[in-house]
């Protein structure tokens, strides 16, 4: 419990731990019951649904652990504060809808679902319970910051993807989620490069929650709007396209990056002092 206190303020490791058991508790027996693994019928949807909430869960424990209740409300208002610079907005609506349709319309020669009314309802569904409201307050809410406190922008974002990829294990083996009919080593890649993504907007908005959270629920509507054709081998095809096209965009923001000088980390202290 000791190591616990000391490490939790200031490393993100002791909340890596209790976001996978948080989410694999639900998510392992989801997968033995997908796989017909278990002596017992057992409906893994609200397993499922419960075990995206990890590694939020995770961050408002630790927050309030370390910063009481007020740190805790702290982090649930970032994750509302809706004004974003126009450029990341247009990043985030514009990118994602973009790299999946040309994707989709390379693998597939099917029509998008492009119904606006209940486009706006799954979103809705898709933000509070699709992974983002689950998982960001985690991943770029409570994670990122710290990680930005202790190495650059790059390396936060490969040590916080391969995390992410890695949360994520238990669901390849149940049948209809994403990842049921993705190869690991693509998934993996995907996610580097996705939280590349995620990084370069975290810092261009100063730090905003909100974008995060609006960035993976563009990404996740995008399966809805661009859904998925029958597996090829196993596999979706539209998904090689799509990782091909992350990873050029990752590489461009890296490039970027690196010839911008002088940019301001949006770190876990500044964080906390701007929202008191």
């Amino acid at each position: 419990m000791k190591l616990l206190n000391l490490l939790g303020a200031t490393c993100p490791l002791p909340f890596f731990v209790l976001a996978y058991a948080l989410s694999w508790v639900m998510w392992v027996p989801a997968a033995l019951a997908s796989q017909d693994l278990l002596p017992w019928p057992l409906p893994f949807t609200p397993l499922l649904i419960a075990g995206t909430f990890g590694p939020s869960a995770a961050a408002f424990i630790f927050t309030a652990r370390h910063e009481g209740a007020a740190g805790a409300w702290r982090l649930l208002r970032r994750g509302f504060a809706y004004r974003l610079p126009f450029p990341v907005l247009v990043f985030i609506i514009v990118v994602p809808v973009a790299i999946t349709s040309i994707a989709f319309a390379i693998s597939s020669d099917a029509y998008p679902v492009l119904r606006p009314l209940p486009l706006l309802a799954t979103f809705i569904l898709f933000f509070f319970l699709g992974g983002s409201f689950g998982e960001e307050f985690g991943w770029r809410g409570y994670a990122l910051p710290r990680l930005l406190n202790q190495t650059g922008p790059l390396g936060s974002s490969l040590a916080l993807g391969a995390v992410w990829a890695a949360w994520h294990l238990p669901l390849f083996w149940v049948r209809g989620t994403s990842q049921f009919s993705t190869p690991f080593w693509l998934y993996f890649v995907f996610m580097l490069a996705f939280s590349v993504m995620f990084t370069w907007v975290h810092q261009e908005s100063g730090g905003n929650l909100f974008a995060a959270l609006l960035l993976h629920t563009v990404f996740n509507l995008t399966v809805v709007m661009f859904p998925p054709q029958e597996p090829v081998g196993g596999v979706d095809q539209s998904m090689y396209y799509t990782t091909g096209l992350f990873v050029l965009v990752a590489a461009f923001l890296i490039v970027r990056g690196k010839s911008s000088k002088g940019a301001e980390v949006a770190s876990a202290e500044g964080l906390r002092q701007s929202y008191e």
